[in-house]
C-alpha cells in the first residue's frame, strides 16, 4: 500500500495506522508513506500519534511533515523477540517534526519499541518540541530495539520551553545500534549526555562523529 500526497488534520485518533497481528508478525509489510502533511491528530484520543506501525516490516516513511500531535509523530513497535522481531527493515527518512509530545510522557518524536533489527532513521529534522510535563526523549529507541542505524539527523530546540524534561536526544536502549553523523543543536537536555545508551548496552552501542552544541 502507498499512502502519498495527503493532508490529514483535525482527526480524532492516529492519522495512519498499520497493524500486523501479534500472533502472526510480518503479515502486513512493504508499505510506503510519503509526502503527507499530518497535524492536529488525537482530537478525541490523547494517545494518538501521527503514524503508528505495529508488527510490520520493510516499510518506508519519508518526506512527511508532522506537527501539533499529542504524542509522537512516528511510532513503530514489534514483539521484541529474537526469533520474531515483528518490525524490521523499516526506513524513516527526510521527515520534519515539530510541536509534538503535547500530552504524553516517556515518548519521543520518533519512537521504536520492541522492534528490529536493521531499522534505519536518517536525515530527519526534529525541532521546537516542548514536553509540557514529565520526561521525553528525542529519537527514542526503547527496550527490545536493537541493530539500528541512526545517521545524519538534525535535532534542534528540544526542551527549551514547557514543564517537562528531555532525557537524552538520542536514546539507544539496546545493543548493536550505530549512531553516526547526527547534529544536536541548542537543546535543553537534563542528563549529562546528549546521546544516551542504556547502561546494559553502552559497550555495544556505537556513538561516533556526532556534533552537539
Amino acid at each position: 500500500v502507498t499512502i502519498e500526497n495527503n493532508l490529514i488534520d483535525h482527526i480524532g485518533n492516529t492519522a495512519i495506522a498499520i497493524n500486523g497481528e501479534w500472533s502472526m508478525p510480518n503479515q502486513s509489510n512493504d508499505h510506503q508513506i510519503k509526502n503527507n502533511h499530518i497535524h492536529h491528530t488525537g482530537i478525541l484520543v490523547p494517545s494518538a500519534r501521527g503514524i503508528r506501525i505495529s508488527n510490520s516490516s520493510n516499510n518506508l516513511i519519508a518526506h512527511n511533515l508532522f506537527h501539533d500531535i499529542p504524542k509522537g509523530a512516528i511510532a513503530i513497535g514489534g514483539l521484541g523477540l529474537d526469533e520474531e522481531p515483528g518490525a524490521s527493515n523499516n526506513v524513516v527518512e527526510f521527515n520534519e517534526v515539530h510541536n509534538v509530545l503535547q500530552d504524553s510522557q516517556d515518548m519521543g518524536p520518533i519512537y521504536f519499541g520492541g522492534a528490529g533489527p536493521d531499522n534505519v532513521i536518517h536525515n530527519n529534522y526534529l525541532h521546537d518540541i516542548y514536553g509540557l510535563f514529565s520526561f521525553h526523549g528525542g529519537i527514542y529507541m526503547d527496550q527490545g530495539s536493537r541493530g539500528y542505524y541512526i545517521t545524519n539527523n538534525l535535532v534542534e530546540n528540544l526542551g527549551l520551553q514547557g514543564g517537562g524534561r528531555i532525557n537524552g536526544l538520542i536514546n539507544a536502549a539496546d545493543i548493536e545500534t550505530i549512531i553516526r553523523n547526527n547534529f544536536l543543536v541548542q537543546n535543553n537536555v537534563q542528563l549529562s549526555s546528549a546521546i544516551l545508551p542504556r547502561e546494559y548496552s553502552i559497550e555495544q552501542a556505537s556513538a561516533e562523529t556526532n556534533a552537539a552544541a
